[in-house]
């Protein structure tokens, strides 16, 4: 039995790592296009050009550094924060989400730092607060960093679907969008994004 118990965990952690690398990657966005892989292929987002939807940008943070009660980011985190500036440089965002912690803030500081304007923290012990501002926003865009345990809530609520994380822990280089008109539910579109 506990062999079969093994052999299963060792399954389950492969399906849900196929899972992760099945998924396109996102290499740039050009509007109205996302452009995928290589620069091979490109898929459009409707959101992009129309000022009647919204996106929601999700990141989890980058990469962390090993010391500290609330680490910074590692170098690889560092190099992940710009590559994800780099990608989306040409979105305009009205807001731009953190919580508190020092790994969270310092991945989206180089995206805040370019465009010189302040985060909007939240509190993701109190989501609902945090879907009220993101209600009176209207259709306009917004990025955020988001934690493994609160992104299914948050999924769940701006698409009405439920939503099980295919992975097995907070990897740090995926990037969630939904696409929604305002007080209607959206479209989650979910990628990755290489550092290099």
């Amino acid at each position: 039995m506990r062999i079969f118990a093994i052999v299963f965990g060792m399954f389950l952690l492969t399906a849900c790592l196929n899972a992760q690398d099945s998924l396109p990657v996102l290499k740039d966005i050009r509007p109205p296009f996302l452009i995928l892989g290589e620069g091979r292929d490109s898929i459009e987002l409707k959101g992009l050009s129309a000022a009647t939807s919204q996106l929601i940008f999700m990141v989890f943070h980058a990469e962390q550094d090993v010391i500290g009660l609330d680490p910074g980011l590692s170098t690889d985190g560092r190099w992940r924060a710009i590559k994800l500036l780099q990608i989306l440089k040409k979105v305009e965002f009205e807001k731009y989400f953190s919580t508190t912690f020092r790994n969270n803030i310092l991945t989206l500081q180089p995206l805040t730092d370019a465009r010189q304007v302040s985060l909007s923290y939240y509190d993701q012990a109190d989501l609902q607060s945090l879907f009220k501002q993101i209600d009176l926003m209207g259709p306009d865009d917004l990025v955020m960093t988001v934690h493994q345990q609160t992104l299914p809530q948050i999924i769940e609520r701006f698409t009405g679907s439920p939503w099980k994380a295919p992975y097995s822990s907070q990897p740090t280089d995926l990037i969630f969008i939904i696409e929604r008109k305002p007080g209607q539910k959206g479209t989650l579109h979910t990628f990755r994004y290489r550092i290099r």
